[in-house]
């Protein structure tokens, strides 16, 4: 049976486990069929900043990104933003998963909209 609502999610091996770690549960709690994509340096950095081991994928997911960007898909890299005053690390990786949404158009309340109200640290 074919989902109607999928992304795909290529890991690289920059630090930042707890970006994708939120993203991947924000997209399945908005019922998304995730495909994910892991490098083996990322593998390194999730046991290392998260305990979790991986298993084993290939170098051909990071050949494949670079065509897929050279064919327009959008690779978004783990950069946080600090005009929302970040207070925990917790706010940063939350700006990040929320741009994520915004670029892929599913609702989320982790962080307002560039130029919106934070529904979720409004009362901060």
């Amino acid at each position: 049976m074919k989902h109607d609502k999928q992304v795909t999610l290529a890991i690289t091996g920059a630090s930042g486990a707890p970006y994708a770690l939120t993203l991947l549960k924000s997209l399945v709690n908005a019922d998304y069929q995730v495909y994910v994509l892991i490098s083996s340096a990322a593998k390194v950095v999730f046991a290392t900043e998260e305990n979790v081991k991986i298993p084993g994928l290939s170098s051909i997911h990071l050949e494949n990104m670079l065509k897929l960007s050279q064919m327009g898909a959008t690779i978004m890299p783990a950069a946080p933003g600090f005009y929302h005053n970040p207070k925990t690390i917790d706010d940063l990786v939350d700006f990040v998963v929320a741009r994520i949404l915004d670029h892929l158009g599913i609702e989320q309340s982790l962080v307002a909209r560039w130029g919106y109200q934070s529904s979720k640290h409004s009362e901060d």
